[in-house]
């Protein structure tokens, strides 16, 4: 060490040879100027603990002091944040965050006291937005205050399947302790919703109590579809073109209410179907379009009302005509059919005493032309068609009494052809012993005695109608009846 100055003629005392660093610092030498520099590369790393200190330089720029890390985690605790032995933890509310960056992902979850009504969990605050960037007049095609755009679903596997994807999935709620809910609804809005597709799939269905439904599609005449019921294959499917004037349903359509057709079209020809009633106004106005219809040349069954039109064509309506016949005979020992005497006799034309030969008329026939033509026959002076015979009848025995009323069909100019008799109406009864007894029969009877039946209804112009009977042997029976016909 060499001091200059205060000791008289420069006397060395004693001399440094080196200055060497030590922990922390680097630099040093053993002559000339020595330099020595902080170097915290050579210290050893450890993990910082609550009550550890660290060096540090004053604010002023000239003061070299230390503190503790839980003084330095205090003096970072903002807005937001909290302290507590050298730990920052962020507070549960966050009243001054007014943005976020980038999230990949937020879930907002527990338990708390809340007045109902707003928000509980997320409220956005009313709040007014200025556009200002669309021009003068001008129109900004969207505005959205909260958007969630669609993700794009991968999958690392190959061939994966999700059955369903939401971008947004909300369920409602459910009634807990002490509560009951009247409505609870998964989105509440009180204003319209716009969406591009809905699909139902709870089991409640769809519920409006008020207002209108308005379906729109965006292409001028677009032909929007509308399905109701509970799959593809079970439902009521309203396929329509929607026209600026007009509902046109497509050819080979139907429309049809509670599962009955009401309009329905083939290959472009439609049928109005299973209209139960028409209101006055609709029913007024078909009357008046049927009495100006010059080619109508058929109509219904018409049950009621007033003939005003001067008269009917008889060709054109249908009238039903009474015949009537009636007569005695009494039975023989070979059970046949007896059909009326010849005008020559006493007891003509009501004794029917002539043996018929058979007591079935298909397998006999009249053999002699004079004798049946000349019986109690009726010309039929048209053709009609049998649809009654209604009479009564008696007889003093018990067995069976059958009377059939048959039509003969004459050939002009021909005595060989013996003709066969064919049933047009017929009826069986059993006697009930007594001609003071009067049996009723009839078509509207329908089964034992005094059933008719209407064995062929159709009777040509000239047909000679002849009754024949056959009685129980030896007795007398009498019979009065009417055949109605349609001609």
């Amino acid at each position: 060490m060499k001091f200059i100055g205060s000791f008289p003629d420069n006397t060395t005392l004693a001399d440094i040879t080196g200055v060497t660093a030590g922990t922390g610092l680097s630099g040093g030498g053993t002559s000339g100027a020595v330099t020595l520099n902080l170097d915290i590369s050579s210290l050893s790393e450890v993990t910082p603990a609550n009550g550890d200190t660290i060096l540090m330089l004053d604010s002023d720029g000239a003061t070299e002091q230390r503190s503790s890390v839980a003084n330095l985690a205090t003096l970072f605790a903002g807005e937001g944040l909290t302290a507590d032995t050298s730990v920052l933890s962020v507070s549960a509310s966050q009243g001054q965050v007014t943005s976020l960056g980038t999230l990949t992902g937020l879930t907002i979850d527990g338990d708390k006291d809340v007045t109902p009504g707003d928000g509980a969990m997320l409220h956005i605050d009313t709040s007014t937005i200025t556009d200002n960037n669309t021009s003068a007049s001008g129109t900004a095609s969207l505005y959205t205050h909260a958007r969630i755009e669609g993700p794009t679903l991968a999958a690392t596997n190959a061939s994966v399947t999700t059955t369903d994807a939401a971008t947004l999935y909300i369920t409602r709620p459910a009634a807990g302790t002490n509560q009951t809910v009247t409505n609870s609804w998964g989105i509440y809005t009180n204003g319209a919703i716009r969406c591009g597709n809905i699909t139902n799939s709870g089991s409640t269905g769809y519920s409006q109590t008020a207002g209108d439904m308005t379906l729109y599609d965006a292409t001028n005449n677009g032909n929007p579809t509308i399905s109701l019921g509970s799959s593809a294959t079970e439902r009521l499917k309203i396929e329509s073109q929607i026209k600026d004037s007009l509902v046109n349903i497509m050819q080979n359509g139907k429309l049809t209410i509670g599962n009955v057709d009401i309009l329905s079209d083939s290959s472009g020809t439609t049928t109005l179907n299973n209209i139960d009633a028409l209101d006055a106004t609709t029913e007024a106005t078909i009357e008046s379009a049927i009495d100006t219809l010059s080619n109508l040349t058929t109509v219904g069954t018409i049950g009621t009302g007033v003939w005003n039109a001067t008269k009917i064509l008889s060709s054109k309506t249908t009238h039903v005509i009474h015949y009537s016949f009636k007569g005695t005979c009494t039975g023989i020992a070979s059970g046949n059919f007896q059909y009326a005497e010849d005008m020559l006799d006493a007891q003509y034309p009501f004794q029917l005493n002539t043996d018929y030969g058979n007591t079935v008329i298909a397998n006999g026939d009249l053999s002699d032309v004079s004798t049946y033509f000349r019986s109690s026959g009726t010309v039929m002076p048209r053709a009609c068609t049998a649809i009654d015979m209604v009479g009564w009848g008696s007889c003093a025995g018990t067995g069976e009494v059958t009377i059939s009323l048959c039509k003969v069909t004459p050939t002009r100019d021909d005595s060989t052809t013996d003709p066969t008799p064919v049933v047009v109406a017929t009826t069986t009864f059993t006697a009930l012993n007594s001609n003071d007894k009067l049996e009723n029969f009839s078509v509207g009877n329908s089964a034992g005695d005094g059933a008719v039946t209407i064995v062929t209804s159709a009777i040509a112009a000239g047909d000679i109608l002849m009754p024949f009977v056959i009685s129980p042997n030896t007795k007398a029976m009498y019979f009065n009846m009417t055949l109605d016909v349609e001609v």
